[in-house]
């Protein structure tokens, strides 16, 4: 009952949160011109380099698809909750876990059909919820306030802010704690695709417009083997400007051409590429396969980065679940990057050890001052020392 009073609130207030104004310039759009999101069927991703005659030939020759429900039917929705929460994108590991997920839970695959399901269903509610508990999260909302989330996520949807009333309803619900900030998220995206005004209609058609151009974006990156460029803060902000260009008007050829660029950015930005394993003897430290002297770039499939001791895990990072256990007050996060009280001040940096292989330094800016912290064995006891601390 608690959710049909919240939805409810929501479409009324949503009117009251700028719906009276088309900010995107484009005309009102009928009921027959929006593509809603909450579809069964994933939208075939574009590839550079083809044209539209291409690409018809190619699903006409395609095979006829089942009928039966697959994981990738919930890519919308997946990547309709990445752009409420963060701004961006799924990157393709995270968004073919979420899918493998929710598909073996049996769960709705439309942002309405969750809603109704989340307060029931612990799957669904655990996989909401922790949008708010990710590294993520804490660096984008960790120091603010239930204001700030609020109207990041209406930008995030709707590209504008939420009126007095919206903000007001929204913040005292996720205060009081009535909601999590993931479900509200979610609340606020069904509120504004349930709304049939003129305004609601244009909010459609920009979250379906966002949605589009996240599914392309994501499937680029696979398509191109790129998926180890989209990882840390700065390629998120990278692919979050990207999609902010969106709005209601805005038609495929332009997006694709931005978020090309995005990639392009991206991969030109990324450190070098490699698989790190964790020594299990006295006389080394790491095994490093692929460019020395780079940042580590974990993927978001399970990878795990660890220093292991005969007490336990000194260092510890699992991926897939988010995990990390700190060392000397820092944090290494799921970006593999460097977090102090919740701020990035810097990230791992493998240089040649005279044993051979590779060491891990913990490169980092903290108090306006570089500095590196060299993790080394001997005897088989890991220790950590400071060189050029203050430097």
């Amino acid at each position: 009952m608690k959710h049909t009073i919240l939805i409810a609130g929501c479409v009324l207030l949503l009117g009251a949160c700028g719906g009276g104004s088309n900010g995107s310039g484009a005309p009102p759009a009928t009921q027959q011109q929006v593509q809603q999101v909450q579809r069964s069927q994933s939208v075939p991703h574009l590839v550079p380099h083809l044209t539209a005659t291409d690409i018809k030939a190619k699903l006409a020759k395609a095979p006829a698809r089942s009928t039966k429900q697959q994981a990738s039917d919930y890519e919308g929705v997946v990547q309709s909750l990445y752009i409420a929460y963060f701004g961006r994108p799924a990157d393709p590991n995270g968004l073919a876990n979420f899918e493998a997920d929710l598909f073996a839970d049996g769960a709705p695959n439309t942002v309405q059909g969750l809603l109704n399901v989340y307060a029931t269903d612990a799957t669904v509610q655990s996989l909401i919820d922790a949008f708010g508990t990710s590294p993520e999260s804490q660096r984008l909302y960790g120091s603010g306030t239930a204001a700030d989330f609020v109207t990041t996520v209406f930008n995030n949807l709707l590209n504008r802010a939420p009126q007095q009333a919206g903000l007001d309803f929204w913040s005292n619900q996720i205060s009081l704690g009535n909601v999590t900030q993931g479900e509200a998220a979610l609340s606020i995206m069904a509120g504004a695709l349930s709304n049939t005004s003129t305004q609601g209609l244009l909010d459609a058609q920009l979250i379906n417009n966002r949605i589009s151009a996240a599914e392309y974006f994501t499937g680029e990156l696979a398509y191109l083997n790129d998926t180890y460029a989209y990882a840390g803060a700065t390629a998120a902000a990278t692919a979050r400007s990207a999609l902010a260009t969106v709005d209601a008007s805005t038609d495929a050829a332009t997006y694709q051409t931005t978020l090309n660029g995005a990639i392009d950015t991206l991969v030109a930005d990324a450190p070098p590429t490699g698989s790190v394993s964790a020594y299990q003897g006295t006389d080394g430290f790491f095994t490093w396969t692929g460019s020395d002297n780079g940042s580590i770039v974990l993927d978001n499939a399970g990878n795990e980065f660890s220093v292991d001791v005969d007490s336990g895990d000194v260092v510890y990072l699992d991926v897939a679940n988010n995990l990390a256990w700190q060392l000397n007050g820092l944090v290494i996060d799921a970006n593999a990057e460097l977090v102090y009280n919740g701020t990035v001040i810097g990230d791992i940096i493998l240089v040649p050890s005279t044993s051979g292989g590779q060491v891990a330094v913990f490169s980092y800016t903290l108090n306006g001052q570089n500095g590196t912290s060299l993790i080394s064995v001997s005897n088989g006891s890991y220790t950590v020392t400071c060189g050029n601390c203050g430097n």
